[in-house]
């Protein structure tokens, strides 16, 4: 699962509603292989954690109206804001900034940094 965040995900909301705030389409894949461990997952009754919310919001995009996710290469412009209808149930976790889940746990990204 892979999308290349631009700068459209950094631009602030200005206005005191989310409703004329656009993102820019930014690059995203979930390749035929993701998107069918992804389904057998979820069909045990698993969970798929989408770690920050541009992993969620390329979930969505390729999630389909009956709910799998299918492979998906293409530009994204989803905006998730207070209302929004999620296709699916998924678990979100945000990291504080410059860290980094690693198998060794949470740890700064300056650890691995030459």
């Amino acid at each position: 699962v892979t999308l290349h965040v631009g700068p459209g995900t950094y631009f602030p909301i200005r206005g005191d509603s989310t409703n004329n705030h656009h993102i820019a389409p930014e690059w995203g894949e979930i390749t035929n292989e993701a998107a069918q461990t992804i389904n057998k997952v979820r069909a045990r009754g698993g969970r798929i954690v989408a770690v920050v919310s541009t992993a969620l919001r390329l979930l969505e995009t390729a999630t389909t109206k009956n709910g799998s996710v299918s492979a998906f290469s293409g530009n994204t412009d989803l905006f998730i804001k207070p209302g929004f209808k999620f296709q699916k149930k998924w678990v979100l976790k945000i990291f504080p900034l410059g860290l980094i889940l690693t198998p060794r746990g949470c740890i700064p990204l300056t650890d691995l940094l030459p």
